[in-house]
């Protein structure tokens, strides 16, 4: 009979090995490895055996990368004590990688306690250093999986305050208040994007509002939403071009809302379009 504590220090060891590999190659394949087993099933089983050599791994390797592996696995082991740890890098001295790892982690940890200081970078708009770019899409997407509205005022202050070079962050911080579990507050802020002054922005919260809403059992948050969007279908504002206006992204979410008084307003808008490209001729 196989003796189960044996093989987990076993397969445990082996990991640990990979990790320690000065191989980029064999890193590369074995996180790929996790990725294609199930790091969601695989680290619980081995947290016991590798929560603190990951954790020395984090702290304390000279490798970023090895490093940022540490973190993601981390993440993966559904053990929140890692947290403190994964904050605890969150800090410029850091590179990229490694922060990003850390991010990652904690979103797949989903602990509230992360929020302040993911809020903090994420709202840390006066650093536009090339760094910062490429790290705060991230902290949008944790926080987006972490999906507790203690995170709402940081995501609409980053919508507002960040520049167009940053729109990678302002998209996933709109796709973050869509992911939020109160749902009602995730509707009334992403309702006031709805005739936020940048086109795009506008754009991503009608995309956000038919995602969220269109499998709701709340037919009177489903009637709000539906409201709103034809509002903003009929809104053309400055331009009649689709990427000026809301109006094309408001049409999906109608779509896949499917409700009859939208796809009426759909109708209606059609209608207007060719209306108004026959006078062009």
């Amino acid at each position: 009979m196989p003796n189960d504590d044996l093989d987990k220090q076993t397969l445990a060891q082996e990991i640990l090995s990979l990790l320690g590999s000065q191989d980029e190659g064999d890193r590369s394949h074995f996180m790929s490895g996790v990725g294609r087993i199930g790091a969601p099933n695989l680290m619980p089983l081995l947290c016991d055996e590798l929560f603190d050599p990951l954790v020395k791994i984090l702290l304390d390797e000279t490798n970023e990368l090895k490093r940022a592996d540490a973190a993601i696995l981390l993440g993966h082991s559904e053990n929140k004590t890692a947290v403190p740890y994964l904050l605890q890098v969150l800090n410029p001295i850091s590179g990229q990688w490694l922060q990003c790892g850390a991010i990652i982690a904690l979103g797949q940890l989903g602990d509230t306690s992360a929020i302040p200081k993911l809020s903090f970078i994420l709202t840390a708009t006066l650093d536009t250093s090339q760094i910062m770019r490429f790290v705060r899409p991230h902290v949008a997407l944790a926080l987006g999986k972490i999906g507790d509205k203690a995170a709402l005022p940081a995501l609409l202050e980053a919508i507002d305050s960040l520049w167009e070079a940053e729109l990678l962050a302002q998209r996933f911080a709109v796709d973050a208040i869509g992911h939020l579990t109160d749902k009602n507050a995730a509707v009334d802020a992403l309702i006031g994007l709805l005739s936020h002054n940048v086109a795009y922005i506008r754009g991503f919260a009608a995309t956000n509002l038919g995602f969220l809403t269109t499998n709701s059992d709340d037919l009177v948050l489903r009637s709000k939403v539906t409201h709103k969007l034809i509002d903003a279908l009929v809104d053309q504002g400055e331009s009649k071009g689709y990427w000026q206006t809301v109006a094309g992204d408001a049409v999906r979410s109608l779509t896949f809302i499917n409700d009859p008084e939208g796809n009426a307003a759909i109708e209606k808008w059609r209608e207007q379009i060719n209306r108004d490209a026959a006078d062009l001729k």
